[in-house]
């Protein structure tokens, strides 16, 4: 359909046929020109109609396109993590829309990992979320109930440091600790007679 807006000559696809027919087709022309009318283009107003179908999807819809976007990028060792922390998320949450997911909403379910001592797994949950919402944004709003909270909110997942060996000598220790049982098995046995270590 050709039209003209705001000085501007514009055209715009109803559908393709006969997937849509000429009846729907007339319809949706005649819909689009009582837009024009009330100086609305009827573009911007398919295009608004499109992002809010997609905003009116549930958080399990968007979780599942997100994975099926995230298997073209990862292997299954690490697909089958986020598969683990997308169902988590979906049991709480599948069914809601994202606008109605409430940063306290998420903040409790969190800490249900922290009463359980599973601070990683909290931490996986969290990112898992706020990536899905991210990819749900159509609209650019930045609303995002899963995006990092306070220290003060949430206990801090540290993990505790392991120092790394520095020198020839540190290695040579540790490597006659890993002997040392060999060497014993090895050993002369208190009654005098030495026995061969089988492998």
């Amino acid at each position: 359909m050709g039209y003209r807006i705001g000085g501007k000559q514009k055209e715009l696809a109803i559908g393709p046929y006969p997937v849509i027919t000429l009846a729907e087709a007339r319809d949706r022309r005649n819909a689009f020109k009582k837009l024009l009318v009330d100086n609305i283009d009827p573009a911007a107003a398919k295009q608004e109609a499109k992002r809010e179908l997609a905003a009116a999807r549930s958080f399990a819809s968007w979780a599942d396109e997100w994975i099926k976007q995230q298997e073209e990028m990862h292997d299954t060792k690490t697909m089958a993590g986020k598969r683990r922390f997308v169902g988590y998320l979906k049991g709480t949450f599948g069914d809601r829309l994202i606008p109605d997911i409430k940063r306290g909403d998420v903040l409790y379910y969190l800490r249900t990992y922290e009463t359980a001592g599973t601070l990683e797994t909290r931490d996986r949950v969290r990112s898992t979320g706020a990536q899905i919402c991210i990819y749900a944004d159509v609209y650019g709003t930045d609303y995002n109930p899963f995006r990092p909270f306070a220290k003060a909110q949430l206990i801090a997942n540290e993990s505790e440091p392991r120092p790394a060996m520095t020198g020839d000598a540190e290695v040579i220790k540790l490597m006659q600790t890993i002997a040392a049982p060999f060497e014993r098995r090895g050993s002369t046995m208190s009654s005098g007679t030495r026995f061969a270590s089988c492998h």
